[in-house]
């Protein structure tokens, strides 16, 4: 487990392993049941925490330092 995935919960872990697969926050919502609202702050903070700025460097950093796993 690196760092930055140690710093994630298990719940963002598994909101960034949805928006890794390309999933809209309503859909993630729906496979988690819980609100749109709550999946976006979820995505706040997984990008606060990775010191992402954007969605394409979020990715990215996921992609370097395999965040997800074999996820």
């Amino acid at each position: 487990m690196t760092k930055k995935q140690s710093n994630l919960t298990k719940r963002e872990l598994e909101v960034l392993s949805y928006v890794a697969k390309g999933h809209t926050s309503l859909e993630t919502s729906k496979k988690l049941l819980i609100s749109s609202r709550t999946v976006e702050k979820h995505r706040q903070n997984i990008m606060h925490k990775i010191g992402a700025k954007n969605m394409a460097q979020l990715m990215n950093t996921t992609i370097i330092n395999n965040i997800l796993g074999d996820k």
